[in-house]
């Protein structure tokens, strides 16, 4: 894992070895049609791709065979990112305790045609990592926890829940394309966490997915507490970690 940390005040970029982290939240990103459409059986209502193809290309990765590097699998940044938080880099031993998932709402294209968000998709995603965890051998997987909006939102509009096999999610989805909600719903997985006695150092947040609105609601949370940034280059699969800090606004110019 990379480690791009420290800002000084004059933007300063410091290199500094990363730690591993007991909380990762991550934003899940929808599939396109095509890469859901199952095709083991015409009648079968299964979006998620045949689970014995993607087995045999996460086996692959997992042996960092170099004929399948170009060969991806669903959702492989988001699986990157929690494995990079499994099996650090370091010489440390892996912390994490939680993987908390934020989903996103339907949409519409340019055509008005409606989109799915990830929340119709949650199922599927869940089944592939629990696939990735016995091909891991993780033998104590992180409990995972989905970030998504309260159903009686009369109160706080946001909540952290356990995934329940056979739930509809889709209508409980962050709008991603809304800065403000984004931001509002980070915001809240972060103070709960703090709530709950996590340390600040110990969260990472995961930019990787959803809009580029969504990077910059975890560069804020990043430069006003202790909480760090991961992303995943897609090119080069390396997993690069930030801690957004300043030292002094008033150098700022």
């Amino acid at each position: 894992m990379i480690s791009r940390h420290l800002i000084q005040p004059y933007n300063k970029l410091v290199n500094k070895k990363t730690t591993p982290k007991t909380h990762l939240i991550l934003f899940l990103s929808p599939l396109p049609k095509t890469f859901r459409r199952s095709q083991s059986t015409e009648d079968d209502t299964s979006t998620f791709p045949l689970l014995d193809e993607f087995k045999e290309r996460a086996e692959n990765w997992r042996k960092m065979d170099k004929s399948m590097e170009n060969q991806g699998i669903n959702w492989e940044m988001s699986y990157r990112s929690i494995h990079s938080q499994l099996f650090p880099s370091s010489d440390l031993p892996s912390k994490l305790q939680q993987v908390i998932v934020a989903l996103s709402a339907p949409s519409k294209n340019k055509k008005g045609d409606k989109v799915d968000g990830s929340a119709a998709m949650v199922a599927e995603f869940f089944e592939g990592l629990q696939a990735l965890m016995m091909l891991w051998n993780v033998s104590q997987p992180p409990q995972l926890k989905l970030l998504i909006k309260r159903e009686n939102s009369s109160e706080k509009p946001f909540e952290l829940t356990t995934f329940e096999p056979g739930k509809n999610y889709e209508m409980l989805g962050i709008n991603s394309a809304d800065f403000e909600e984004t931001s509002a719903a980070v915001f809240f997985a972060v103070h709960t966490l703090i709530q709950q006695q996590v340390t600040e150092s110990d969260i990472v947040i995961d930019i990787t997915g959803w809009q580029k609105h969504t990077s910059v609601a975890g560069v804020l949370v990043a430069t006003v507490t202790d909480v760090h940034n991961q992303y995943v280059d897609t090119n080069s699969k390396e997993v690069i970690s930030y801690d957004f800090t300043f030292n002094d606004f008033t150098k700022l110019t």
